[in-house]
């Protein structure tokens, strides 16, 4: 669904964050941050996560300004390098840290752009180099590092060997510190400290730091026309043996220069040029425009690709492009465990990804699922932030909808589920959970304020959704005619 023309340039706040990356010059492990606390999300290190232990900082803005004609963070000389170091809080960490021999800056990432008005992250990298693998106390340093509890755990571990883990699906990474932790494993001498990371601008996101959220699966923000509060559809790719799979290009025309770096910078390197695209799959999730908007680009690029989705997509979508209709699996697990049903896969080089049927947002909606990482390419069946909107003039249904989370929750068991728009999320099962615990209270307070005599969908709308914002009215209408549906078929109406 598409109602938001975001332009290209983000008006994000930044928050600022120092990262210690504190490495054994002899050995080449890394002192790394797991947080092990389910209630409360550590915003630098999530759940689950392992990272470097970090710092909130706030840069002197005398010192440092993103140059918005450049590609982020102004080159540093050393008395800049020498002015962050000096912001560290090194002398009340001496009692934490193994002796600390010398101390680089190395540059800095931020996080992508999802929504104006959420702040991003920007991580200023800093490299303390120590000789000893002596640990530090853990609550002394949980205490420089955040003052709330955290429940963290502390580990030396090489470079080379938490990558390996990551691709093994047995640890998860943010994209920025899987980019640092790479750099990191090519690491030989203190002469290759003098080039700094710097953040990507916005119309290079994802294209030399790859966004990799899961195992060799990437999400790239790329502006599109989309409903608020998202301005950006997630661009899915995974590449492997040759092979390249892109998922919903619904880049609009202020995400056209991003979407053509990506293709002339990232696709086009990876796939062989004389072929004409033939090993690029192009998989759609539903007919929304803001999911195959940025279609034509690809097509002018690669005419020999394919195009995948489900026939009631492919009828919207004009296309000069070989077409291949998939209905997907649904979700049962007979038929889930049937490896024999090829049409219904996408064989992405070693890579296989199962085309499962989703139907709730759409009736033509489809995700992806790939079962060695369990990783859920979801469309719009879930978002980044709050619920998705279901659609009722595009065979949008709430009971569908409602039973495919169950679905998934029973027959796939996701550990990672990427939305069209939003970020990650690493916590599936318990959101799709709280997506059905969510849509069923409403349910309950349509059905009764219906019993109650209000019978139109004003009225219920006064009622349920009271004091909403008049700009939602009609979406909240859509949601409240659903569920009268839904009703209706469980006999409730």
């Amino acid at each position: 669904m598409a109602n938001n023309d975001s332009n290209s340039n983000s008006s994000n706040g930044v928050s600022e964050y120092s990262s210690l990356i504190i490495m054994n010059e002899k050995t080449g492990e890394c002192m790394m941050m797991s947080n092990e606390n389910k209630k409360k999300d550590y915003t630098v290190i999530p759940h689950k996560f392992y990272g470097f232990p970090s710092i909130p900082f706030n840069l002197n803005t005398n010192m440092v300004q993103y140059d918005k004609h450049a590609d982020g963070i102004n080159s540093l000389n050393n008395t800049y390098q020498q002015f962050m170091v000096n912001q560290l809080p090194l002398e009340s960490m001496q009692h934490a840290l193994p002796p600390v021999k010398d101390t680089f800056y190395l540059g800095s990432l931020v996080t992508p752009f999802y929504i104006d008005q959420i702040n991003r992250h920007l991580h200023h990298y800093f490299l303390l180099l120590v000789d000893s693998n002596n640990s530090p106390a853990s609550e002394s340093l949980n205490k420089i590092i955040k003052q709330d509890d955290l429940e963290s755990q502390l580990q030396w571990i090489s470079a080379v060997e938490l990558v390996q883990e990551f691709e093994q699906s047995s640890k998860l990474l943010t994209p920025e510190t899987l980019y640092m932790l790479r750099l990191l494993k090519m690491f030989k001498n203190r002469d290759q400290l003098g080039k700094l990371v710097k953040p990507d601008d916005d119309q290079n996101i994802g294209i030399t730091k790859p966004l990799e959220y899961a195992p060799f699966i990437e999400s790239i923000p790329v502006r599109s026309n989309t409903l608020m509060p998202f301005c950006s559809t997630n661009l899915i790719v995974s590449q492997s043996n040759g092979y390249v799979m892109v998922v919903d290009p619904g880049s609009n025309h202020h995400g056209a220069p991003h979407f053509e770096n990506i293709i002339q910078k990232k696709l086009k390197p990876y796939l062989n040029q004389q072929e004409g695209g033939k090993q690029l799959y192009i998989f759609i999730t539903h007919n929304h425009h803001d999911h195959w908007h940025g279609l034509p680009m690809l097509e002018r690029h690669f005419p020999q690709a394919t195009l995948v989705a489900h026939p009631i997509t492919l009828e919207n979508i004009p296309t000069s492009l070989k077409t291949r209709p998939v209905l997907g699996k649904p979700l049962n697990a007979k038929v889930l465990n049937n490896t024999s049903d090829n049409n219904n896969q996408l064989v992405i080089g070693d890579r296989v990804f199962e085309i499962i049927s989703t139907p709730g947002h759409t009736a033509d909606s489809l995700c992806l699922f790939e079962p060695t990482t369990k990783t859920l390419i979801a469309g719009d069946h879930i978002v980044g932030w709050g619920s998705s909107i279901l659609d009722p003039h595009g065979g949008g249904d709430m009971k569908e909808y409602l039973d495919n989370t169950q679905g998934m929750i029973d027959h796939l068991k996701p550990s990672i589920a990427m939305p069209a728009h939003g970020p990650t999320h690493y916590e599936p099962i318990a959101l799709l959970s709280n997506y059905i615990s969510h849509r069923l209270a409403r349910e309950h307070d349509i059905l009764s304020a219906y019993q109650q005599g209000n019978k139109t969908l004003n009225q219920l709308l006064n009622v349920v959704y009271k004091g909403i914002d008049p700009k939602l009215n009609e979406l909240a209408k859509g949601n409240i005619h659903l569920h009268l549906e839904k009703l209706k078929k469980d006999n409730k109406l």
